[in-house]
């Protein structure tokens, strides 16, 4: 066995309550960085801390009530959809002339802003589009979705999903 690790398991869950939690939960990422890195192991790690998930983890799988709902590397997950923030003086308009392209998928940010579903082609149609019908565009902006936010997304919608087919 030649000083071989063959097996790591961690609890955080303890770490987190303590007092120093946060200091402690750091140090032990900077220690598992340090073992994938210069050890090449692999480290299962399950947590809630998405935010710290992401910053360390090349891989993720998202499991759901038992069902996974997706395994593979973090940037492709995180990548995965292109949303634009889009900000125009008359939102509601915007929203419903948008709405008529099927290609685009639309969500309202209250009355601040519209995130826009889109390909990099797609950017200069959408804003010739709204200056043709004589919006004012004053934001056009790519939006990262956060590991947590794309978590949450795909467990309601599952959640969504599994509502349907029980009714």
């Amino acid at each position: 066995m030649g000083g071989e690790i063959s097996e790591f398991c961690l609890n955080l869950r303890p770490l987190i309550g303590s007092s120093g939690g946060k200091e402690l939960v750091q140090v032990t990422f900077l220690l598992i960085r340090k073992l994938r890195n210069e050890l090449r192991l692999t480290i299962i790690l399950s947590s809630h801390l998405l935010h710290e998930i992401e910053q360390i983890c090349n891989r993720v799988a998202i499991i759901d009530g038992g069902r996974l709902l997706y395994q593979g590397p973090v940037e492709d997950l995180i990548a995965k959809d292109q949303w634009i923030k889009l900000k125009v003086d008359r939102l509601e308009d915007a929203f419903r002339l948008l709405s008529r392209d099927h290609r685009l998928s639309l969500s309202r940010n209250g009355d601040q802003s519209l995130h826009v579903k889109m390909t990099d082609e797609q950017i200069p149609v959408v804003n010739a589009l709204l200056v043709q019908h004589g919006f004012h565009v004053m934001e056009l902006s790519p939006q990262r979705e956060s590991l947590e936010q794309v978590f949450l997304r795909l467990t309601t919608r599952q959640e969504s999903s599994t509502q349907e087919l029980c009714e």
